[in-house]
């Protein structure tokens, strides 16, 4: 497959007023269109208006408030082949994410099994319970750095920056199990309404194409505050109770809600 030069899809999404840039790291046909529509609402009609010469088959999910690799095949086998790797678990991905609080253990694994919460319509996830046992999951992690963020607001928080390789793949996987350790991922807007998680490597074997090893930067080096920027009185204004705000997490650890603070602590279980 070829790798043309730096290549962006820039648009605007009209239904949350917010911008796009999409990279197209991978295109093989030789032709394309230079047209856009500015008010593409899905990955999908975005990349048919680009290229409206293909039909994009989707190859697998990526949660509309996360950014990165997201993979789609333009022909059938290929897309298939594609799909069915990613279905038998023969597909490494590799995530970059902030989450609350400082992580204490560089490397860490989190296994335990996710279940749908019952009798909601949302149909969001939790770690599962014996009434509720869910499905086997298993996340490995690492923690690359533990810092400070600067909100819009003024407020100062302590995160840390980890990379995480989720070994099964349930849905919502990452943040219910870095919810569950007590270290939930922020859902704020900073340059897009979106959760801190981001899907940054992929690797996958196809018979024909071969090793494809797909990587985007990541838009979390820069977040936190510089090391040489932290000092007494900021370690002490991110811990103050005037600079906590309460946020309301639904990945709890009994399918029930779970307040946590911007440390990570949890704080109460209704």
């Amino acid at each position: 497959m070829q790798k043309p030069d730096s290549f962006n899809i820039i648009g605007t999404d009209t239904r949350y007023n917010r911008t796009f840039s999409i990279p197209v790291l991978y295109y093989n046909p030789s032709t394309f269109s230079s047209s856009i529509n500015q008010t593409a609402p899905t990955i999908e009609s975005i990349l048919q208006s680009y290229f409206p010469q293909h039909k994009f088959r989707l190859i697998h999910q990526l949660d509309h408030c996360t950014s990165g690799v997201h993979m789609w095949g333009l022909e059938k086998t290929p897309t298939r082949n594609a799909s069915q790797a990613f279905e038998s678990r023969r597909v490494q991905k590799t995530y970059s994410a902030i989450v609350n609080g400082f992580v204490e253990a560089d490397d860490f694994t989190v296994e335990q099994a996710i279940a749908e919460m019952i009798g909601d319509l949302q149909r969001r996830m939790c770690i599962g319970t014996p009434d509720n046992p869910g499905r086997a999951a298993k996340t490995e992690g690492k923690t690359i750095r533990r810092g400070y963020m600067r909100l819009p607001s003024g407020r100062v928080k302590r995160v840390s920056h980890v990379e995480l390789k989720p070994e099964s793949g349930r849905r919502h996987q990452l943040r219910v199990h870095m919810a569950s350790i007590g270290h939930a991922m922020p859902f704020f807007t900073t340059d897009a309404h979106r959760t801190m998680l981001h899907s940054r490597r992929l690797v996958m074997s196809l018979e024909k194409e071969g090793l494809i090893e797909i990587v985007t930067p990541d838009p979390f080096l820069e977040m936190l505050i510089p090391e040489e920027e932290i000092t007494d009185d900021l370690q002490a204004l991110a811990t103050s109770q005037e600079n906590v705000a309460r946020v309301w997490m639904r990945y709890g650890l009994d399918g029930k809600d779970v307040e946590y603070d911007l440390s990570g602590n949890v704080l109460e279980v209704e």
